[in-house]
């Protein structure tokens, strides 16, 4: 019934029909996009593919004809049904509110909800040490550093969460086989204890959790640490050995050992990878440096050298005349070797001394009597390099 307020006609009776259309229903999804950005490009942005939600969203009870599923990236826009996410298939998520919007293909009925996304940056971490160096400097007889290594956690990708990230250190000998560090869960990790085997070389990897929601844990790439070290002599001996005694073409061979990689000096010439020189001067001492190579030119373990380095000869002449030059004679060389015999003789045979290449040697003197300038002849009895040797000549006296 309708009245005209201001003539007071009344309209005939009737009736209509209203008809209350039921909006749709939605159903989030039972996963939503909640993931770490593990896939090739660390960029917050994961792909989820939106198709195969719909069949979900719509239920039982509301076919794919009847209704339409479309999403948005904004709420605005799924209210006015504008900016739709066009490429369901290959719609990549991140971290904010996806709506869905379900509309009524006849009545034009809608519903709109929303699904949290979220896509967590993932930690990078990368080890790196200062002047990018991976060696150690460990004591090849006791084992003790003399120079450890600081290994950093390093991450080009800023921490997620408002505490920092987590770390848990790893440690092998084998790339592929890392064993966790008990108690290694901080940024930084020293490499302060020697290889166990001996000198081996060591590989590293650092899991960073990030500190936030999702708690992404990831590790790093490998990193390899060497164990190097200053060169020492072998338990007992003098670092080196001399062949080709007494001949022109003497031939000095390097002994050390020790944990790196060695290069070898005589005296002030170039570095050479062989521990052997030949024709090494008669005119001595001379110095051998033994340089480690492991850390390169500016960050290698420390030089060893060895003085007093000796070819093994003797003086042709001497002169005992008391000015404290050539006033004894005697065999150099071998000042360091054990089981050295010398005989002194004269023209005639007689053994007028025996001297040890450790001592003095021969003054000039007989029973306290001087014995004229004149030739004299000595043997040495002599072991190179395990053979028994023997040596003779003759040298000069002079007054």
């Amino acid at each position: 019934r309708v009245v005209n307020d201001q003539t007071g006609c009344v309209n005939a009776k009737g009736t209509f029909t209203i008809v209350v259309n039921p909006k749709p229903t939605i159903t989030l999804p039972a996963n939503p996009l909640t993931t770490c950005d593990k896939d090739v490009t660390n960029n917050g942005l994961f792909l989820y593919p939106l198709d195969v939600l719909e069949a979900n969203i719509l239920g039982a009870s509301q076919s794919n004809t009847a209704f339409t599923v479309t999403f948005y990236n904004d709420e605005n826009d799924a209210r006015l049904s504008q900016n739709a996410i066009s490429d369901k298939v290959n719609y990549f998520g991140y971290t904010h509110k996806l709506w869905i919007r379900v509309e009524n293909n006849i009545t034009h009925c809608f519903e709109l909800d929303k699904s949290p996304q979220i896509v967590e940056l993932i930690p990078e971490p990368i080890i790196t040490t200062v002047n990018n160096i991976n060696n150690t400097c460990f004591d090849y007889i006791t084992d003790y550093p003399d120079r450890s290594l600081i290994l950093t956690a390093d991450n080009i990708i800023p921490a997620q969460g408002a505490t920092p990230n987590t770390y848990q250190w790893f440690e092998g000998y084998s790339p592929t086989t890392l064993i966790a560090i008990n108690g290694a869960i901080n940024k930084t990790y020293e490499v302060n204890q020697a290889a166990m085997p001996k000198g081996a070389t060591r590989y590293y990897a650092v899991e960073e959790k990030s500190a936030s929601l999702l708690a992404c844990p990831v590790t790093s790439p490998v990193f390899e640490v060497i164990q190097s070290g200053k060169a020492v002599n072998e338990t007992g001996t003098i670092g080196y050995f001399v062949t080709n005694a007494f001949e022109d073409n003497q031939i000095v061979t390097i002994t050390t050992t020790g944990y790196g990689t060695y290069q070898y000096q005589l005296d002030n010439g170039v570095f050479q990878d062989s521990p052997v020189f030949e024709h090494v001067s008669l005119i001595g001492p001379h110095i051998i440096t033994v340089l480690d190579t492991e850390g390169g030119v500016n960050f290698s373990c420390d030089d060893y050298q060895i003085l007093n380095v000796q070819t093994i000869d003797y003086p042709h002449y001497f002169t005992p005349n008391g000015d404290g030059i050539n006033d004894k004679w005697n065999i150099y060389g071998l000042s360091q070797a054990n089981d050295v015999k010398i005989y002194i003789f004269d023209r005639d045979g007689k053994l007028l001394k025996q001297v040890s290449p450790k001592g003095e040697g021969w003054d000039g003197n007989f029973d306290g009597n001087p014995y004229p300038a004149s030739d004299y002849w000595f043997t040495i009895d002599y072991t190179e390099q395990g053979t028994s040797k023997q040596y003779k000549s003759h040298f000069s006296l002079k007054r």
